[in-house]
């Protein structure tokens, strides 16, 4: 009995000293999703609002952002036709607070304002509809007429830095020096320098 009684200590002993569960490791820096050739599409009231292709796309854990790489991108008007569209080499992309990072040959068209955009990264807030570069980072622009030209409007191809945009007003402007052309009739040109 004594004999027992000691086995039974041990085993209770070494019982209570060994853990049954392990917590789960904290994994910093390895995505929670990964998708590979991936479309992403966006809904608002049940209409196509916005379409985002990617080579790759990584959701991490407890964000709401997603990373993606050689990615394509569209937005639709309420009709459904295109009303923007573009690419870069990388996105960054937080849905919650509807902010966007492009990085790596940025081409940025819009059909509605008649513009194309491009550089090397570009930063867009969707709550404040404004459109940013990096600090001293050059962005070329070409706003030109409609493709039967007809519409009268000023071409104009010009490079800048420190650019911004908004999307309320229309507006743009370069806070550092700027250059190119503006095409004021046919046969009439406006260098541009400042």
């Amino acid at each position: 009995m004594k004999h027992l009684f000691f086995f039974i200590s041990i085993c209770l002993f070494f019982s209570c000293s060994l853990k049954y569960t392990e917590d789960e490791p904290e994994i910093s820096g390895v995505p929670e999703l990964v998708f590979s050739d991936s479309n992403y599409y966006s809904y608002e009231d049940g209409v196509l609002y916005s379409q985002m292709k990617a080579d790759l796309l990584e959701q991490y854990h407890e964000e709401t952002t997603m990373y993606g790489r050689q990615v394509t991108f569209k937005t639709y008007d309420k009709e459904g036709g295109v009303s923007a569209e573009g690419s870069c080499d990388l996105i960054s992309s937080n849905t919650s607070s509807d902010y966007y990072m492009l990085l790596g040959d940025v081409k940025i068209t819009s059909y509605q304002e008649n513009i194309s955009i491009n550089g090397d990264s570009l930063k867009w807030n969707g709550r404040t509809e404004q459109l940013v570069s990096g600090a001293g980072e050059t962005i070329y622009i070409e706003k030109g007429q409609d493709a039967n030209k007809t519409s009268g409007l000023t071409k104009m191809d010009v490079a800048g830095s420190d650019f911004s945009a908004s999307g309320l007003s229309g507006s743009f402007q370069f806070l550092g020096p700027v250059s190119g052309k503006i095409h004021l009739q046919q046969n009439e040109t406006q260098e541009v320098v400042k």
